[in-house]
């Protein structure tokens, strides 16, 4: 499993986002089988990985910024969304599926209005 965080960040300052207390405040992460999955869940909220930066971050092994713009989706047909990407992607409904997605979705409109939307791909043991 990986870990990828969305980071919303209106500035690259690494000093910024090396201090693990900042970073905390500006990301949602979710835990996915790999990066084909994030590539179909970023499309399914309209976004696509633009290129890959260097930005030498602790913990983080891979970073990507993000470009398109996320689609409006309205909490009600959140449940809508969740059964089709429990179909395409072939995912187990859980509740801690159910969660990470959740809380992806309300960190959405955030991500949406910062200036720089990275993703990164945590380093775990």
């Amino acid at each position: 499993m990986h870990y990828y965080s969305f980071v919303a960040a209106n500035s690259l300052d690494i000093n910024m986002l090396n201090n693990l207390e900042s970073r905390l405040e500006l990301q949602e992460s979710v835990c996915l089988n790999n990066l084909e999955e994030l590539k179909l869940l970023l499309a399914m909220l309209g976004l696509g990985i633009r290129q890959t930066i260097n930005l030498d971050l602790v913990d983080v092994a891979h970073c990507w910024l993000v470009e398109g713009f996320s689609k409006e989706i309205a909490y009600s047909d959140f449940d809508g969304f969740y059964q089709h990407w429990l179909g395409v992607s072939n995912r187990e409904s859980t509740m801690d599926e159910y969660g990470q997605l959740i809380y992806l979705f309300s960190f959405m409109s955030r991500f949406k209005k910062a200036k720089f939307k990275l993703i990164c791909q945590e380093i775990t043991d």
